[in-house]
């Protein structure tokens, strides 16, 4: 039987109220949790179009009705624990002149028949919706919400994506293209075409079908895959941008070409006498995203003996230093995991890294806290004979070995048995033979609790476990597998239910990988979102997730690293010394500064800000507004990339993004530049960068300058490196203006 198709636009008010109400009785009604909250989903989209007709037409009783079912959806909402869209709910009703309290007594004016059975004619029958001035009230049954399983809206991860694969765009024939990571998409697509499934997007299905048929540009792709690996390892001065666009081609190479590539990485690494950051972190996104088949062991302990001794002998330096260094650590603890690595020498090796972590306990830093704690745990398990992921996979029945096991496997894998592992975990019955105790105890000292910090700090003191291997770090690298291969039903169902979901560990792991598919260019528009939107849900749902102070503050911290993905705006103060409640609009800030006579910008802020965010975020605004006017030129210089800046700092950026040397004449004679100095103190910079350029000067370079900087580097006379002055160094405080990267006030956070 065949029914015809009613759009809900062609819907009279009265017909939408009917269907909202059906909808609400039914997500009163059904028992799965998911399939009620895209029925209450229903309900508010066609509330909302009945309130809007209903406004057009002049309807009174349409309106009333509505604000009535308003009610009845936010008592359906709370008793589905969901108190924050409940909470809505019952403001769109008051808005509308309705509270609770008249809801209540309207349900007692009706009798069990109304509430027991939908009304006639709500399902599509005009002749007994139109005679409805107010619609049934729902009899909301009281449940008891299974706090056992958070409960996230189903339209978030509601499918599984391919990774590597999603491309809004893919190159006909000799085409040229857009940049590296549609290159990626094109060999990864190749490199599994033996394995095609309905999770393939189809343009990339139809892209994929038509290659295969032409070895021509098969080739063509191979070779700009060459040349830019080759590109790279001549360049002796990689940038972030040049590092996050090799490590984007690495799941298309194959095991040659990536192990040559991780050696260049080490090397760049461990013979600088200074920390790349640049180059540290995509060692680590490297091991990240490797095929365990790839790696090797001899690799893998070189490494890790490299990055122990130089964690401890970065011990005096700053918190940045330490996270990174323990950061790639964990991804090389990750990856022996992974490829079931036996023998780490516990006396080179073990001891010396796992009594460093024991000395981190009078740490700070609450990131830095828990990447140690993960490292912890993640170094546990390399020596074991049999992996703690293993352990829990043999509740299963399915013996799987290594963590690598489960991403072969993972489209096989029984969830709900992986979950009940876990559970065993968590309550320490996987076997005491399974506990290696490498330290007796860790945050045994209150007095540490105290000076760190003892409100999150106490969190730590159970979630950030030393003391025994924990369900949160096996939890979390079945999720990381889950993530690898786009299972993303099944990776928001192992957050939902894993039984130490409410660790502040966990969810910490878990924003962290949030943010990294957020960023993660790989994936698609609508996944990234989904992503964000997960972590707003964590964020926002205490009842579901606990209030864990600690991780909305984290949650805070993506959210800012996101920013040029979403509306949230940087807050500064004029200096380092100026209250707190002092905050105003940083874009506001600069585009006043960009408009004046004023040469130089110090843009400062703690680890972590934002900084280099907001450069970037600055430059593709800047960039609009230059197509329009052909105006200032925008220039980003990444300060430690460059050689000697104190010198043509202008000219040397050009060059490195292929300028000729007549094209560079050119722009400095004609063209006026808002260069954006990133990074001042990251090698070590201690030049005034205008003085030494000679900006503004005749036959120099006409410029705005911002700069950014760390606060902690900053010292006491910092201003005298920074303002603007002739060649005699005389300086201009009136040419000079600073402001300081804030974190939010309690009232925003409150807000947002």
């Amino acid at each position: 039987m065949v029914f015809g198709s009613t759009p809900r636009n062609n819907l009279s008010p009265q017909q939408l109220l009917g269907l909202a109400n059906a909808y609400l009785e039914s997500a009163n009604r059904v028992d799965d949790g998911d399939i009620a909250l895209v029925l209450c989903h229903d309900t508010e989209s066609s509330l909302s179009q009945a309130k809007k007709g209903g406004k057009r037409n002049k309807e009174q009783s349409v309106l009333d009705g509505v604000a009535t079912a308003y009610i009845g959806l936010g008592k359906v909402l709370d008793s589905r624990g969901r108190s924050s869209e409940a909470q809505a709910s019952y403001e769109a009703a008051k808005k509308m002149g309705k509270s609770v309290q008249d809801f209540d007594r309207l349900a007692q004016s009706f009798d069990s028949k109304n509430n027991a059975h939908p009304p006639q004619g709500t399902m599509g029958s005009n002749s007994n919706v139109n005679t409805v001035n107010i619609p049934p009230v729902v009899a909301v049954t009281k449940r008891k919400v299974n706090r056992s399983i958070a409960l996230i809206p189903p339209l978030i991860f509601a499918e599984n994506v391919r990774p590597h694969t999603t491309f809004k765009k893919l190159p006909e024939s000799d085409e040229r293209l857009i940049n590296t990571s549609q290159l990626a998409c094109c060999l990864t697509l190749l490199k599994i075409a033996h394995s095609l499934d309905d999770t393939l997007e189809p343009i990339a299905r139809d892209w994929l079908l038509t290659v295969e048929n032409d070895p021509d540009e098969q080739e063509r792709l191979k070779l700009l895959k060459t040349d830019i690996i080759r590109a790279y390892m001549r360049d002796e001065l990689k940038d972030a941008k040049a590092v996050a666009e090799i490590v984007c081609l690495s799941p298309a190479l194959d095991k040659a070409a990536f192990q040559d590539l991780l050696h260049l990485f080490y090397d760049r690494v461990a013979q600088s006498d200074l920390l790349n950051f640049h180059q540290l972190d995509g060692l680590a996104n490297l091991l990240q995203g490797a095929d365990p088949g790839f790696l090797e062991a001899d690799d893998l302990i070189k490494i890790l003996a490299f990055l122990s001794k130089r964690i401890q002998d970065t011990d005096k330096q700053s918190p940045r230093h330490i996270y990174q260094l323990i950061l790639a650590a964990s991804r090389v603890l990750d990856a022996m995991a992974d490829t079931k690595f036996e023998g780490l020498n516990r006396e080179k090796l073990h001891e010396p890294l796992s009594s460093y972590l024991n000395s981190m306990k009078k740490v700070s830093d609450p990131y830095l806290i828990y990447q140690v704690a993960y490292a912890y745990q993640a170094l546990q398990c390399v020596p074991d004979d049999e992996s703690l992921l293993q352990a829990t996979l043999r509740r299963t029945g399915k013996v799987i070995k290594g963590v690598s096991g489960l991403v072969s496997a993972v489209k096989g894998l029984n969830l709900s048995g992986f979950i009940e592992g876990l559970s065993d975990i968590q309550k320490g019955l996987a076997g005491a033979t399974e506990v290696v105790q490498l330290v007796v105890s860790v945050f045994d000292d209150v007095s540490s609790l105290t000076e760190s910090g003892k409100g999150f700090l106490d969190c730590l003191k159970e979630g950030f476990s030393f003391k025994r291997k924990c369900a949160w770090y096996t939890a979390l690298r079945g999720a990381d597998a889950l993530i690898r291969e786009g299972e993303f039903v099944s990776f928001k169902k192992l957050v939902c239910e894993a039984p130490c979901r409410l660790d502040p560990a966990f969810q910490w792991g878990v924003c962290q990988r949030l943010a990294e598919i957020a960023t993660n260019p790989i994936w698609d528009t609508r996944t990234r979102r989904n992503a964000i939107t997960f972590l707003g849900e964590i964020y926002r749902n205490d009842e579901d997730w606990g209030h864990q102070a600690s991780v909305k503050e984290w949650i805070l911290n993506i959210l800012i690293q996101l920013s040029s993905h979403s509306e949230i705006a940087l807050q500064w103060k004029a200096g380092i010394q100026s209250p707190d409640d002092e905050r105003f609009p940083l874009v506001g800030k600069l585009k006043e500064f960009l408009s004046s006579n004023q040469k130089v910008f110090l843009l400062s802020g703690d680890s972590g800000a934002g900084k280099s965010t907001f450069n970037r975020h600055l430059e593709c605004d800047l960039w609009e507004s230059f197509k329009k006017t052909s105006g200032t030129i925008p220039l980003h210089i990444n300060l430690p990339a460059i050689d000697k800046p104190e010198q043509d700092m202008i000219a040397k950026q050009l060059r490195k993004d292929d300028f000729t040397e007549s094209e560079i004449r050119e722009l400095k004679l004609h063209r006026k530049f808002i260069s954006i100095r990133d990074g001042y103190d990251e090698n070590q910079q201690t030049h005034n960068l205008y003085v030494t350029n000679f900006p503004n000067q005749p036959g120099e370079w006409n410029t705005q300058m911002i700069i950014s900087h760390r606060n902690e580097n900053l010292g006491v006379d910092y201003r005298d490196r920074f303002r603007p002055g002739d060649r005699n160094s005389q300086s201009d405080s009136s040419l000079f203006q600073e402001a300081v990267i804030t974190s939010f006030s309690q009232d925003q956070i409150q807000d947002y």
